[in-house]
């Protein structure tokens, strides 16, 4: 069937409606949760969208109006600039049985209520949370805006000063509250010249040599013309409009030339005597504190509120297009956080689904679904440390034992200088690669390519590029000499000892 809601659907009128609760809701031993849905489709220019819990006994809510008695006002308002965040509840003298308005201080200064609210146009969920301790809390959209005491934040306080100004106390006519005075024995001196102004002409200007005194800074406009619809005798005689005279702009200045003002040096302006301490000072004047006859210590207004029989919206709005829904009043948080889940969570997850990009929305899911991380990281990180394990490690080095004295062996094998090297040439062997990718890189088939791995009499053995110069710094002697007399005695642009000669700086050399 879809979602439905309340909607103010006319500009610039006053809209009510109201309903009576199930059972009268009492400040008694649980905390009270009031929440609601709002949504701001035409944006707000004067108006409030604030809900009213009606105190008990509420009456006829045929006769809903602006005086109609509350216990607590709740909600968003906004009229031009001036943005609120109502926060109100009625408090009851407990000498007299009077009601009295207390609002909350942080009223006016909710952070980025006009942008996050009144603008965009989305749905936003509006909590307060009354404890059975006096402490409040106010959210916006699952975030905390504000919160406080009832003892404490509010204007005018729950309990009023213990004193108070005396009504009947006034001022003595000696009383003098001036810290300083003039100096009485102070005379001004004979040289000051009060009669000097504050700027003169520079003596020093003159007039440039292109200044035009004969042209007049403004002129008609040539161009204008006697609208169509211009009335002699109604409008008067026409004139075109001023302009500046296009002949001045290439000049210094056009009309009467006059000095540029300077401050005038002899200036002292008008004389007054020197401040010094006043001997007759007494310090501010106060009244004196008297008891208050209105005092009252009410050390626990959760419990002094007035119950709740009904839930009203009484507004008077130029804005149309604001929506509520989903209005709840419970005595259990968990109940309201449950009730946002399945009902202002899907509208806020369906109307970022709008605007938000693949990145936000995966991350979202993701939070969603925990165990996608899994996922990611196996996918992502597998072929990572595969990479890393094949391209970056270097094998164990091996301690080269070999004894001067003894045979020769290029690879654990005997051999005679140029025996293996002539072996490996005519089979190509040492120095071909027969494939066309190493460590990520892709060469032209055809080129010669740097043996970093054994050469088995029978068969080749290749190590990845990237291990050349570990696997170089691993073979014997004797092994490196057999390597460099091998690349010597083929047509290669460079050799092994060209390359280690220069610190290993770019093996790209040898292709």
């Amino acid at each position: 069937t879809g979602d439905s809601c309340l909607i103010v659907k006319s500009r610039a009128k006053h809209h009510a409606i109201s309903t009576k609760l199930d059972k009268v809701f009492k400040f008694n031993n649980k905390p009270l949760v009031l929440q609601y849905e709002v949504q701001f489709r035409n944006g707000q220019e004067c108006g409030g969208a604030y809900i009213k819990l009606l105190s008990h006994p509420s009456g006829d809510l045929k006769r809903l109006n602006d005086k109609s008695q509350y216990s607590i006002m709740f909600g968003p308002d906004k009229c031009g600039n001036d943005m609120k965040l109502h926060f109100i509840f009625q408090h009851k003298n407990p000498n007299n049985g009077s009601l009295s308005e207390k609002h909350w201080k942080l009223t006016s200064n909710v952070n980025k209520i006009d942008e996050v609210v009144f603008k965009d146009s989305r749905w936003h969920l509006i909590r307060l949370e009354i404890n059975t301790d006096n402490t409040f809390e106010v959210t916006l959209d699952k975030s905390s805006v504000g919160k406080g005491s009832l003892l404490e934040d509010f204007n005018p306080p729950v309990n009023p000063p213990k004193y108070i100004d005396d009504p009947n106390d006034s001022k003595p006519e000696d009383w003098d509250e001036r810290e300083k005075i003039p100096d009485p024995d102070a005379v001004k001196p004979e040289d000051w010249d009060e009669s000097e102004p504050r700027k003169i002409s520079d003596p020093k200007a003159a007039k440039p040599s292109d200044w035009a005194e004969d042209e007049p800074e403004m002129v008609a406009d040539a161009d204008a013309k006697q609208p169509s619809d211009w009335d002699t005798e109604m409008d008067g005689e026409w004139e075109a409009p001023l302009i500046a005279n296009p002949r001045c702009a290439q000049l210094s200045g056009c009309g009467k030339w006059t000095a540029p003002l300077i401050d005038n040096p002899k200036f002292k302006g008008k004389w007054r005597a020197p401040l010094i301490g006043n001997p007759a000072y007494k310090g501010k004047w106060g009244p004196r504190k008297v008891p208050n006859p209105d005092f009252y210590e009410d050390p626990d207004p959760f419990r002094t509120l007035l119950p709740i029989d009904a839930v009203a919206f009484e507004l008077w709005t130029i804005s149309d297009g604001i929506a509520f829904d989903n209005v709840l009043i419970t005595d259990d948080s968990d109940v309201g956080r449950h009730i946002a889940a399945l009902t202002y969570q899907i509208k806020k997850e369906m109307s970022d689904s709008e605007t938000d990009n693949i990145l936000i929305k995966a991350v979202k899911y993701t939070n969603k679904y925990p165990w996608l991380w899994a996922v990611y990281i196996m996918a992502v990180g597998i072929p990572v440390v595969l990479f890393i394990a094949f391209c970056c490690v270097s094998p164990t080095k091996r301690t080269d034992t070999s004894d001067a004295s003894a045979t020769p062996t290029i690879f654990g094998q005997p051999y005679k200088l140029g025996e293996w090297a002539d072996y490996a040439l005519s089979h190509r062997k040492l120095y071909t690669n027969k494939t066309t990718e190493e460590c990520g890189r892709t060469f032209a088939r055809g080129r010669y390519y740097l043996v970093t791995g054994l050469v088995d009499h029978y068969r080749n053995a290749w190590t990845s590029l990237c291990q050349f110069t570990q696997l170089f710094d691993e073979v014997t002697k004797d092994e490196k000499q057999f390597l460099r007399t091998g690349l010597q005695r083929i047509d290669c642009n460079h050799t092994f000892g060209d390359y280690f000669d220069r610190n290993h700086t770019n093996y790209t050399q040898f292709y």
